[in-house]
């Protein structure tokens, strides 16, 4: 199995790639069919008048007849009687649409877009539709893969064109630094499984001591611009990431790594991995954290509540039972192994329990946490910290974690 990288935003996650990709769903359009308004008869006259809503039934029913209606003639004034009901019912209609956001069980509909394909970091979604908890808030959850191209999230979401989305903490607040304006709703993982991977018998036991080795790494990404300030790095040649090929090879290699994910290819292909996370250099934003937009938050808080709700309720359950939730991410990915997803939620569970963090207490997020991560993306000079609006960038029941109905 090989692994790829999201490299179009700085702040992007990492995930498993997939062998063979799914296809895409495709917009099958066509062209609408034209009438022909010089070839009618009174009956289709009425049809586009009446049902337009353009006259009242008497009107209508006068054009369509171009003589006096015979008392004798039955057959055609129950025709001509039926049609003026159906134009009434057709005026309630227009002046009434049916909601496109309504299924037709009565169910709201929502995107939720995933800032990578189907896998254990999005294991709490997919138990909240596997179990029903999002029907049970009234909502019909649509999880939709971005695939490659996760840097769209942020205005996907931004823009509505879905209204929900995973991005990561740092990601969100520059997002909200160009305009893109998204509000933090849950944190399922209390800590980034962003680390540096090296070889068990190269030495290095602390990013501290990283040196005289190749360090494939993206430059772009906040973590690193934080590493290189942090860290001396003497020795070290910086590269771009290239798949975990060149580690198993090579025991001066380390390279950039999510902890549920790079080590289990490593290890399958023989090496010793020892991880060195970078939340223990105090750079620990919150990753894959389930955000709306501003717009959405004001509009509808009752619906971004409720999608906050199911969805914290969908990551306890995980945690208790990950089956569920495996069997959609597997059906979503075929590279979602059950040795890939076994690990991946062991490695998951360190990250969203530390030791002694009760369940009930999943996707809470702490406000001092993102008040020193903004302070940290502006010592780098990524974002302007003094212009960060936390009480719009943060859902205030995600700070105290309530699930209140």
């Amino acid at each position: 199995m090989r692994i790829a990288r999201r490299f179009a935003s700085p702040s992007l996650s990492f995930g498993w790639r997939r062998l063979s990709q799914p296809a895409s769903a495709k917009r099958i359009g066509g062209l609408k069919e034209k009438t022909d308004s010089t070839q009618r008869n009174p009956l289709q006259s009425f049809r586009t008048e009446a049902g337009g809503c353009k006259q009242d039934a008497s009107e209508g029913l006068r054009r369509a007849a171009p003589a006096p209606v015979e008392a004798t003639d039955a057959t055609f004034l129950g025709t001509l009687l039926l049609l003026a009901a159906l134009a009434l019912v057709g005026c309630d209609r227009a002046a009434n649409p049916p909601r496109k956001d309504i299924a037709s069980d009565g169910l709201r509909k929502v995107t939720l877009q995933l800032n990578w394909y189907p896998e254990m970091e999005h294991g709490g979604f997919y138990a909240a539709k596997a179990l029903g908890y999002y029907e049970d808030e009234g909502l019909d959850v649509q999880i939709a893969p971005a695939g490659n191209n996760s840097s769209i999230v942020p205005r996907l979401v931004a823009s509505q064109q879905a209204e929900f989305g995973i991005v990561d903490a740092d990601q969100l607040l520059m997002a909200r630094q160009e305009g893109a304006n998204l509000t933090a709703l849950a944190a399922p993982l209390q800590h980034s499984p962003r680390c540096i991977m090296v070889h068990a018998e190269s030495g290095i036991d602390r990013l501290e001591d990283l040196k005289n080795v190749t360090l494939a790494m993206n430059q772009s990404l906040a973590f690193a611009a934080f590493l290189e300030k942090q860290v001396p790095l003497e020795g070290v040649t910086v590269v771009p990431y290239n798949g975990v090929g060149l580690f198993v090879n090579d025991p001066k290699y380390a390279m950039q790594a999510y902890s549920f994910s790079e080590p289990f290819v490593a290890k399958q292909e023989g090496a010793d991995p020892k991880l060195l996370m970078v939340s223990e250099l105090g750079f620990d934003p919150y990753v894959g954290i389930l955000a709306t937009s501003d717009a959405l938050a004001k509009k509808d808080p009752e619906l971004v509540e409720k999608m906050r709700r199911a969805s914290v309720r969908g990551w306890q359950a995980y945690f208790d039972d990950p089956e569920p939730a495996h069997k959609l991410i597997a059906a979503a990915n075929d590279t979602m192994t059950p040795e890939v997803l076994e690990f991946g939620d062991q490695e998951l569970r360190k990250l969203a329990l530390p030791e002694g963090m009760p369940l009930q207490n999943l996707g809470k997020m702490d406000r001092e946490r993102w008040e020193m991560l903004a302070a940290q993306l502006g010592d780098l000079g990524l974002i302007d910290a003094a212009k960060v609006d936390l009480d719009a960038a943060v859902w205030p029941q995600s700070l105290t974690g309530a699930l209140a109905e």
